[in-house]
């Protein structure tokens, strides 16, 4: 008897919520669920109560009055009454949209005004932090099988993503998307303009990001025409990435090597995605790569005509080399190197100067993953000329830590970093005037020869831009340095 009044119930509870025609992303969502709470009112569940919404989420408020403490409809919101079984003032609690369909199941999913369908794909904006978080958590469900896969820091991501706290919001403008299939979320892309850009480069060019999606061209072809929708209507006449969110953040498709763990600050992302954006018109832009070396017989086998470079420069030349100041002295190291880097770097493919913003949150980074023994500043007679930056492979530990930072993941970083063995050099430049003079690959050398003396079974070298030939040239020819990955960033025109 009891179990055929608990289906009763619900079973009223379901006809009265297809009535509420929930649409949680409609033209007036706070009519919908003003609706929900209505027919649940007129069967005496609650004596008093109030809904509105608040950044993609339904808040209850004030007095609850329960028909009875077992009622199976009000243990569906994971909540137990406190002391009676008739009234209890709950105050104010938040309850996440996932409600509706825990009521019933067979409610419409968020429908959006500038949703596009494809098939069974629909695509959703991503405008609360609950739909933030559901784009940052995507990869979890591509990528169980995969090995390989780092999951990235989720409080980091949350940051990153949110209009009101990420550096890139400063300049640019952003739409995420997610793709569903029924309540199944398969894929995300992000649709983005960048002022800075624009005003250095190309006013017409839109951008793409945080591209991923199952094995379907069926999805990726409704992610792109969302994306590409968006741009259009922001008067954008090509599109390019994926750039997460600018150029100096992660970028581009990985194309090889998928079977080898990705260094900090790099992408890895499924064989498939560069076939499935060819499918919708994308072609090559531009290819960057990553080099590692294996200090195997590296050094002893240098070439003579290096050994003599590196010996004029660093050993009886004016250049000296010092370790970037971590401690008190940070702050005005992280200053001259913002500066070579911004001048160094001017002209490289797709070169946007970092902001002051953006470099403080880089730098804070550096700080706490880089290698002090191959984090360094090159001084010409006295006057900052270069730098390079090596990060201990932070992958390694953030891996285990499965995206979560508290309570322990930042003690089992800071613990893990003291014992691997892989480093990545993110960032070695020297200022215009001193290239071409051996000054750049005499600091190459140095770093080789310095990191032959630490624990480092392989130190990789990216991502190094396919226009940089003279870089390409002089790496491709040294030995016990390979050239192993390739990411390739797509454009397709929109006119």
């Amino acid at each position: 008897m009891q179990a055929e009044g608990s289906k009763g119930r619900q079973a009223l509870a379901s006809e009265k919520l297809g009535k509420a025609n929930i649409l949680t992303h409609s033209s007036s969502p706070h009519n919908e669920v003003t609706g929900l709470l209505q027919a649940h009112k007129n069967r005496g569940r609650w004596h008093h109560c109030d809904g509105d919404i608040r950044a993609g989420r339904i808040r209850f408020s004030n007095y609850w009055s329960l028909a009875q403490r077992r009622d199976p409809a009000f243990y569906r919101f994971g909540l137990k009454p406190a002391r009676s079984n008739y009234f209890t003032n709950w105050g104010n609690f938040d309850l996440p949209w996932c409600i509706a369909s825990l009521l019933r199941p067979s409610v419409a999913p968020r429908s959006i005004s500038n949703m596009s369908h494809n098939s069974q794909v629909e695509i959703r904006v991503a405008s609360s932090a609950a739909d933030r978080l559901a784009f940052i958590r995507l990869p979890w469900s591509l990528y169980d099988q995969d090995a390989y896969w780092v999951p990235p820091v989720i409080a980091d991501q949350k940051e990153f993503l949110d209009p009101k706290r990420g550096n890139f919001f400063e300049y640019g403008k952003a739409k995420l998307f997610l793709a569903y299939r029924g309540e199944k979320l398969i894929g995300r892309i992000s649709a983005q303009t960048n002022s800075r850009y624009e005003h250095i480069h190309d006013p017409k060019k839109g951008f793409m990001g945080f591209f991923e999606c199952e094995d379907s061209e069926e999805t990726v072809q409704a992610l792109t025409n969302a994306a590409e929708g968006w741009l259009k209507a922001q008067g954008k006449t090509t599109i390019e990435g994926p750039y997460s969110f600018s150029i100096y953040d992660e970028i581009g498709i990985q194309l090889d090597s998928f079977e080898t763990a990705p260094y900090v600050m790099t992408v890895h992302n499924r064989p498939y995605y560069a076939a499935l954006l060819e499918s919708q018109g994308y072609s090559k832009q531009v290819d960057w790569y990553a080099y590692r070396v294996t200090y195997q017989d590296c050094f002893e086998s240098l070439p003579k005509k290096y050994a003599r470079v590196y010996d004029r420069v660093i050993k009886q030349g004016n250049m000296t080399l010092r370790r970037v100041n971590v401690g008190k002295g940070f702050t005005r190291d992280a200053e001259i190197i913002q500066d070579i880097f911004n001048d160094a770097w001017n002209e490289n493919w797709g070169h946007v100067p970092l902001t002051d913003r953006e470099f403080r949150r880089i730098a804070k980074f550096l700080r706490l993953v880089s290698c002090p023994e191959l984090s360094l500043i090159a001084e010409v007679d006295g006057r900052p000329a270069g730098c390079s930056i090596v990060l201990y492979d932070a992958n390694e530990v953030v891996k285990k830590m499965n995206g979560k930072l508290y309570p322990f993941g930042f003690l089992k970083l800071l613990w893990g970093l003291k014992k691997t063995n892989r480093a990545r050099l993110i960032i070695m430049g020297m200022r215009e005037q001193y290239r071409g003079k051996g000054y750049d690959l005499g600091f190459y050398l140095h770093l080789i020869e310095q990191s032959q003396g630490l624990n480092l079974n392989e130190l990789e070298l990216s991502v190094v831009v396919e226009t940089n030939r003279a870089l390409l040239q002089t790496l491709d020819k040294l030995p016990g340095v390979e050239r192993y990955k390739t990411y390739r960033i797509f454009q397709k025109s929109l006119a």
